[in-house]
């Protein structure tokens, strides 16, 4: 970057403020919502970043996922949502003695 640096258009500094900005605004929802609810309740939303990043990625870009990196994605949303409901039980059996 030292010596191929460019300023960005007025059109690239607007989509990088604005990804920044949203960025920004998303993660103070983000932080707000562990702030307000019990983070059991909220880390499986989490997983949905996860879902809308691939289909952004294919209708935007046409970026088609690969088998792995499905395979992948999945386990990490099944161990997320098995952790969830693991917990959401031990919390039970906890309030309920």
């Amino acid at each position: 970057m030292l010596f191929g640096w460019r300023w960005p258009t007025p059109t690239d500094a607007a989509m990088l403020f604005g990804t920044g900005f949203t960025n920004a605004i998303g993660q103070w929802f983000w932080t707000k919502a562990l702030h307000l609810a019990p983070a059991p309740a909220v880390t499986p939303f989490y997983y949905l970043m996860l879902i809308w990043a691939l289909m952004f990625g294919f209708l935007i870009w046409g970026d088609v996922p690969s088998a792995s990196l499905l395979v992948g994605s999945a386990i990490v949303v099944i161990t997320g949502l098995f952790l969830f409901l693991r917990e959401s039980r031990l919390q039970r059996q906890l309030a309920a003695r």
